[in-house]
């Protein structure tokens, strides 16, 4: 019962953070990619930059959260349909967290431009609201890589 209101719980938090556009971002982004100006340059270059920051931060945590759903997707018998659901719904957000990391420089688009500081809200937020959750439920936590 526990482990079904923490997934109830982090469905919200997903669903709010996708909805919500913050007043202000405290993402290690800066604020070209939140007003959408950049001065000067090659703004497809600067976008790729902060993409492949995100990627070396995010995305070997993103990828080992996203393994444990597939285990537990995989083995559909030992939970009720209810949570099986809801986790089929945060692999589905973890599989377009990972596109937004892995695309190329040439596929970036103004409009990624723009809510490229959302993206990374929405990560940050759906690995706090994993670990939160879901550690406490009995999962096991992914390891958080040591700063380089």
């Amino acid at each position: 019962m526990l482990q079904s209101q923490n997934v109830m719980d982090l469905q919200n938090q997903l669903y709010q953070s996708q909805r919500a556009l913050p007043e202000t971002s405290s993402t290690s982004l800066d604020s070209t990619a939140q007003t959408g100006h950049a001065t000067g340059g090659d703004w497809q270059e600067e976008v790729f930059q902060k993409i492949k920051l995100m990627k070396e931060m995010y995305l070997t945590e993103l990828s080992e959260i996203y393994q444990k759903i597939a285990t537990k997707l995989q083995r559909p018998d030992s939970l009720p349909q209810r949570q099986l659901d809801r986790l089929k719904i945060f692999r589905t957000v973890i599989e377009r967290l990972i596109s937004v990391l892995q695309i190329s420089k040439s596929c970036i688009s103004p409009r990624l431009k723009d809510k490229l500081f959302l993206y990374e809200k929405q990560i940050v937020n759906f690995i706090y609201a994993y670990e939160a959750s879901f550690c406490s439920a009995s999962w096991t936590a992914p390891a958080a890589a040591p700063p380089t």
